[in-house]
């Protein structure tokens, strides 16, 4: 009821605004970016809980961004705004799973929790605490992992299993012997790479009640499967339409939903939807008519744009019919400093970049010019639709849990919602942009066996692979290297382009250690790996 009462709330506000705002005032600029600030700090609330795809969190930031479309006047597409898909959305332990100690069968996900990076399917031997062989389980105490010396104990007992598989344990049994506020849940698990064998671990009070009191036996036996199984979950994408009866339709979208619980994604993507739902605003009040508008929220961003796929599906008979798509992603942390906007897509048209440019009134365009990239265009793009994404760039905080409303550039945002409407403007009138194929080294990059787990800057024009981002718990990250970084040579590779990153990734020896140098502002840095 209280959620109800803010939403309600704050839908009353959102109408007052778009009353008594006036384009062209100060008042008005100053309303569209409390707007932002409201909707980004809204769709960050605890009760989202990290909008993970299918979660109440999502639901809940699915239902204010519909309160929001209704508010501006923007009817539903087709007759309803949410349209549900199914997402796949990793895996879980299977219903035929079970683990047994003293032939006691604990109950999984309260008193065990396997690890979401386990590999393998079986846990069996006759083993004791802390006695450690090659090929067999060992059963470690937390204690001993010193997870009381860190504030990310998931990333420590990450390591040391790593560190135990690498000295050829079967399997790692931790047993939780400090306390239950160390205890974990199947809620709040971080994904890291597979490690290859079984993981599991026992909470505080399974090991009092199971193993605890019998440690004076000779031996403890263990028997358990794993047994994983697709998960999926439902998500909801959420589509508004304005219908000027014109053959053609522009879609703007943006990723709603994010990573779950213990996450806000401030710029990953409530930025973009703030965007997406100020340029639906702007497009209502204008009255732009040439064209058809759907502004769609989507959802299933971190499951391989399952919503932007699930979309293209339900409406495959109207492909033709879509002129184009802008893709707003990641629009809050733009630097008034350098003014770089990092613009993806825009060779997928000709019509881009004398667009852009045309409209452009002191920003420093970052041409990526590939159809293919990590966002919701490139699923347009694969369906020959022209496609663009605005971005104001990756960062340090990408895909972490300090990507939150604090650190968000509010002016700056408006300032990119400014032009991206004058873009929305111009396709107004300009006619169906035609489209064009791009040269596209990412799915070249998806195909290699080996990966650093970094997303390079396209938009790079000197030698080098600019490191766009780091992915949290990959190669680059563990190993030091950091957004901005521009990657030198591997191993034996000098890298001047992304044919040479992926050489280099190709033929460099798995599992030896090799040298990756990177130039860092006037520096340069040696970082030692193992792909």
């Amino acid at each position: 009821m209280i959620l109800k009462k803010s939403l309600l709330a704050l839908l009353a506000m959102w109408s007052m605004c778009v009353v008594h705002a006036r384009p062209g005032t100060e008042k008005d600029m100053i309303l569209a970016q409390n707007k932002i600030r409201q909707d980004i700090e809204a769709l960050c609330a605890p009760e989202m809980n990290g909008r993970f795809t299918g979660s109440e969190g999502a639901r809940k930031a699915a239902d204010y961004i519909e309160g929001r479309f209704r508010n501006i006047g923007i009817l539903p597409y087709k007759n309803k705004y949410q349209w549900d898909f199914t997402a796949h959305v990793g895996t879980r332990v299977g219903s035929n799973a079970y683990f047994s100690i003293f032939n006691t069968r604990l109950n999984l996900n309260s008193d065990l929790i396997f690890m979401p990076y386990s590999g393998g399917n079986v846990i069996f031997g006759s083993i004791y605490p802390k006695v450690y062989e090659d090929d067999q389980v060992w059963l470690v105490p937390m204690s001993e992992a010193r997870v009381m010396e860190t504030n990310d104990f998931q990333k420590r007992l990450y390591d040391y299993s790593q560190n135990c598989i690498s000295r050829h344990a079967a399997a790692v049994v931790f047993y939780n012997d400090i306390g239950s506020q160390y205890d974990f849940s199947p809620l709040n698990l971080n994904q890291y790479e597979t490690l290859g064998k079984p993981v599991a671990i026992m909470n505080y009070k399974a090991y009092q009640t199971h193993l605890k009191s019998n440690l004076k036996k000779d031996w403890i036996e263990i028997d358990a499967k794993l047994g994983y199984e697709n998960a999926n979950t439902i998500g909801s994408n959420v589509l508004a339409y304005i219908d000027n009866k014109a053959a053609l339709t522009v879609v703007i979208g943006a990723q709603y939903d994010h990573l779950g619980e213990g996450y806000t994604g401030a710029d990953n993507n409530a930025s973009g939807v703030a965007a997406l739902l100020a340029a639906a605003e702007f497009v209502r009040t204008s009255r732009l008519s040439h064209v058809n508008f759907l502004f769609a929220a989507f959802a299933g961003g971190e499951q391989d744009h399952a919503g932007a796929k699930a979309f293209l599906k339900q409406n495959e008979h109207m492909l033709t019919a879509y002129s184009c798509m802008l893709d707003l992603d990641m629009l809050g942390r733009y630097n008034t400093a350098t003014k770089n906007i990092l613009v993806q897509g825009a060779a997928t048209s000709p019509y881009w970049i004398p667009a852009l440019q045309k409209l452009n009134k002191g920003f420093v365009l970052q041409i990526d010019s590939s159809g293919s990239g990590y966002s919701d265009f490139s699923v347009f793009y694969e369906k020959n639709i022209p496609a663009l994404r605005i971005s104001s760039g990756y960062h340090a905080d990408f895909m972490k849990n300090t990507d939150v409303p604090q650190k968000i550039n509010y002016t700056g945002t408006w300032q990119l919602v400014q032009y991206i409407n004058s873009l929305i403007a111009d396709l107004d009138v300009s006619g169906k942009p035609s489209f064009t194929k791009t040269l596209d080294y990412i799915p070249k990059i998806e195909a290699l066996k080996s990966s650093l787990g970094i997303i390079p800057d396209n938009s790079f024009e000197q030698n080098g692979i600019k490191v766009g981002a780091c992915l949290p718990n990959k190669i680059a990250e563990k190993a030091g290297i950091l957004s901005g970084d521009v990657i030198s040579r591997i191993g034996e590779f000098v890298i001047v382009d992304m044919n040479d990153y992926i050489e280099a990734l190709t033929k460099t020896d798995k599992g030896k250690e090799t040298t990756i140098i990177v130039k860092r502002d006037k520096y340069e840095f040696k970082f030692f790996v193992i792909l």
